[in-house]
C-alpha cells in the first residue's frame, strides 16, 4: 500500500518506517517510467522530491519548537499531538508561520503564562503582533512585562494589548518599540503605586512632544525611583540597655521605658511622612503632565486659528475680485467659496472642541493644584511632627545614657567602700 506525502508528514517524528519506504516506492515508480517519458520527468520527480523535502524540513521545525514547549508542559503524547494541532490551527487562522508561533508559545509559558491561558493568550499576542506590525515574541515580551510587573491576571492580557495600542495611537511610539521599552519602567511603576493605564498615558504625552520611547521610559523611571527614595534616615537602633556588669536601678528602667512610647511615635511619623511625600511626588508628577497637555493642547488650537486666519483672507480675495470688477460671483468662485466656507466651519468645529476639553483639562489642573497645596502642608506639618519627635526621642537617649553613668558611679562607690 502506498503512502501520501500527508501521512509521512503526520509521521514524522514519531515513526519513519511508513516514511521510508514511501519514498523508495516513489523512486522506484520514477525509475520504472524513466524512458516512457522521458528526461523531463525525472526532472519533474526531483521537483517533487525537492517539495517533499522543504515540508519535512517545516514540519521537523515545527516538531522541535513543540518539543522544547512540552518540557516545561509535560504533556503525554496524545494531549501532545492534540495540543501542537491546536497551535497549527491558530497560526494557520492568523496566516502566520507555525514555528513563529510555537517558539512565542515557549517564551510565554517560561513567562508564567499557565497551560489554561496559553492558547488564548497566544491568539491575543498574535493579534497584536499583527496590527503592531511586529513579532509575536515581541508582542508576548511586552504583554507579559505588563502582567507581571503590575501582577494582573492573565485574563486581563486583550485589557493591556488595547492600552497598549491607545498608547500608540495617542502618543508617537510603534508597539515594538513599547514592548521593547516597558521593561524600563514597569516594574517600578508598579512598586511606586502607579497603574498601567497611568504609565501608559505617561508615556504617550511625552512621546506626542517628541521625546523617544526609550528616553520617555527612562525619564519616567527616574522620577518614580525619587518616589521610592527615602525621604529621611532610618532612625539608629537603640543600643542594648541591659549592663553587663552592673545591677539597674529602678530609675535606669523607668528611662529606659520612657524611650519606648517615643520610638514607637517616631516610626509612625516617620511612616507617615514617606507615605504622605509619594503621593505628593506623584501629585506634581501629575500636575506636571496635565501642564505638558493643555501646554501641547494650546499649540493645536493656534495651529486651527491660523488656518481659519488663511481662509478668511482667501475668502475676502474672491469677493474682492468680484467687487472691484463690478460683477456677480462666477459659478467656479461660488464652489470655491462654498468649499472654504466648509473648511471654515470644520475648522471652527474642531476648535472648539479643543476649547471645550481645555477648559475641562484647566478645571482638572486647578482642582490638582489644590491638593498639591493641601498636600504639601500636610508634609510640612509631618515634618514639624517628625522633627519634635526626633527632639523628644534624644532627650530621652541622653536621660537613659545620664541614668546608666549614675548607675555606675554609684556601683564604683560601693565597691571601692
Amino acid at each position: 500500500m502506498s503512502i501520501s506525502i500527508g501521512d509521512a508528514l503526520l509521521k514524522l517524528g514519531v515513526d519513519t518506517r511508513d516514511l521510508d519506504k514511501g519514498l523508495k516506492g516513489l523512486g522506484a515508480r520514477i525509475k520504472k517510467h524513466q524512458r516512457a517519458i522521458g528526461i523531463g520527468m525525472v526532472a519533474v520527480g526531483g521537483t517533487i522530491l525537492a517539495g517533499f523535502g522543504m515540508s519535512i524540513k517545516a514540519a521537523a521545525d515545527f516538531e522541535g519548537a513543540m518539543r522544547e514547549v512540552n518540557t516545561m508542559m509535560g504533556l503525554a503524547e496524545n494531549e501532545f499531538a492534540e495540543f501542537s494541532k491546536d497551535v497549527q490551527a491558530l497560526a494557520a487562522d492568523l496566516g502566520v508561520d507555525a514555528v513563529e508561533s510555537a517558539n512565542a508559545l515557549y517564551q510565554a509559558i517560561s513567562a508564567g503564562v499557565p497551560r489554561e491561558n496559553v492558547l488564548e493568550f497566544l491568539k491575543i499576542a498574535t493579534e497584536a503582533a499583527i496590527g503592531g506590525v511586529t513579532d509575536t515574541k515581541t508582542a508576548v515580551d511586552g504583554l507579559t512585562t505588563v502582567i507581571n510587573a503590575f501582577k494582573l491576571p492573565m485574563s486581563d492580557a486583550q485589557k493591556v494589548a488595547d492600552i497598549m495600542f491607545t498608547t500608540v495611537k495617542g502618543g508617537k511610539t510603534t508597539f515594538e518599540e513599547l514592548s521593547a521599552a516597558m521593561f524600563n519602567v514597569a516594574p517600578i511603576a508598579a512598586a511606586a503605586g502607579f497603574s498601567f493605564d497611568e504609565v501608559s498615558a505617561a508615556i504617550a504625552t511625552l512621546t506626542k512632544q517628541g521625546v523617544p520611547t526609550k528616553i520617555a521610559t527612562t525619564q519616567i523611571r527616574a522620577a518614580m525611583q525619587q518616589l521610592l527614595k527615602p525621604t529621611t534616615d532610618m532612625i539608629t537602633a537603640m543600643e542594648d540597655a541591659e549592663l553587663a556588669f552592673f545591677k539597674e536601678t529602678e530609675e535606669t528602667k523607668r528611662a529606659k521605658e520612657a524611650l519606648k512610647p517615643l520610638e514607637v511615635a517616631l516610626d509612625v511619623a516617620d511612616e507617615a511622612f514617606s507615605s504622605q511625600t509619594i503621593e505628593l511626588d506623584k501629585l506634581r508628577l501629575s500636575y506636571q503632565l496635565t501642564t505638558a497637555e493643555m501646554t501641547a493642547m494650546t499649540e493645536e488650537m493656534d495651529e486651527l486659528g491660523d488656518k481659519q486666519s488663511a481662509i478668511r483672507l482667501k475668502i475676502r480675495k474672491i469677493r474682492f475680485a468680484a467687487a472691484s470688477g463690478d460683477r456677480e460671483l462666477n459659478s467656479r468662485e461660488i464652489r470655491e467659496l462654498e468649499a472654504l466656507e466648509l473648511s471654515m466651519e470644520e475648522l471652527g468645529i474642531a476648535y472648539d472642541e479643543l476649547a471645550i476639553k481645555k477648559d475641562e483639562i484647566g478645571e482638572a489642573s486647578e482642582l490638582e493644584a489644590k491638593q498639591l497645596k493641601i498636600a504639601e502642608d500636610a508634609n510640612l506639618s509631618l515634618v514639624k511632627t517628625l522633627k519634635e519627635t526626633e527632639e523628644e526621642l534624644g532627650k530621652g537617649k541622653q536621660a537613659f545614657a545620664d541614668s546608666r553613668t549614675d548607675l555606675k558611679s554609684f556601683l564604683a562607690s560601693r565597691a571601692e567602700q
